[in-house]
């Protein structure tokens, strides 16, 4: 069986140390860390009260016009997949 050769056109990364790929690489050589308290909603009645969570996640800023009403349809973790 032959297989085709891969070829990696690109990367995408969206995370707690930033929206791009090279926005979290250049946060994780200066030995930044994206875990913190929960904020996004109130952790009590979970045991873990720590995340890693996207700040400032705004779909719209990363999709082109005639895609966001598309973008109101998507949950959030959908949204950070697509434009990831």
């Amino acid at each position: 069986m032959n297989s085709a050769p891969a070829v990696i056109t690109g990367l995408g990364a969206i995370s707690p140390l930033g929206p791009t790929s090279t926005e979290m690489f250049n946060a994780l050589k200066l030995g930044k860390c994206g875990i913190n308290k929960i904020t996004a909603f109130d952790p009590v009645g979970f045991d873990c009260k720590i995340a890693g969570q996207v700040p400032d996640f705004k779909v719209q800023q990363y999709m082109p016009k005639t895609y966001r009403k598309a973008s109101k349809l998507m949950s959030r973790d959908i949204q950070l997949a697509v434009v990831a």
